[in-house]
């Protein structure tokens, strides 16, 4: 992302206008992630967190070790006083500012979540990401039509294909229009 991406998305973020609810997909992750109850906290990388609503509504769930990264200092900034408020304090949480085009995780984790944002490089490097047997929960657009922009729109199925290590937990999709569709994925890396 360019720094014009940065300012855009700092701007949004400034005016109030992404206070959105955390995703349903969560909700049925959660089976999924109550099987790794012998870790007493669950090591999550929250990528293009936003303001964290999803990270959020995890934490009210279980005891996290939580890596939140976003571009926008002002979403994070917004973040951070909501963990301060809620009193959080029994979660590890590490809120990183980076361009997610650059961004190189180091580790691997119980848990990555990605909403509603589209870097097919770091769909191509998802087992640096998830730890084997860890899980990943993935929400986007996909086109139906040709005249949608790739750089904005997976193609149909398309994501199965970066999963192919991954056993697909639970997959659906919504239909927005005739044009667009979302495709929300639950899986577990295997190998």
């Amino acid at each position: 992302m360019s720094v014009q991406d940065k300012l855009r998305w700092d701007s949004k973020y400034a005016s109030n206008d992404m206070v959105l609810e955390s995703s349903v997909l969560l909700d049925l992750a959660l089976p999924f992630l109550e099987k790794q109850e012998s870790k007493e906290r669950l090591k999550v990388l929250d990528i293009a967190c936003g303001t964290g609503r999803h990270s959020l509504k995890l934490m009210s769930s279980r005891k996290l070790n939580l890596t939140c990264v976003d571009i926008s200092e002002v979403a994070l900034s917004k973040l951070e006083a909501l963990l301060k408020a809620k009193e959080y304090s029994s979660h590890k949480v590490n809120l990183v500012c980076a361009d997610l085009e650059n961004f190189e995780a180091n580790e691997e984790y119980d848990l990555v979540m990605k909403f509603f944002y589209l870097n097919r490089g770091i769909l191509k490097n998802l087992r640096s990401l998830v730890k084997q047997n860890g899980i990943f929960i993935y929400e986007s657009f996909e086109r139906l039509s040709e005249d949608k922009n790739t750089d904005h729109y997976l193609d149909v199925d398309e994501l199965l294909t970066y999963l192919s290590d991954f056993e697909i937990l639970h997959k659906d999709y919504v239909n927005e229009s005739e044009e667009k569709r979302t495709i929300r994925v639950i899986a577990r890396r295997i190998l």
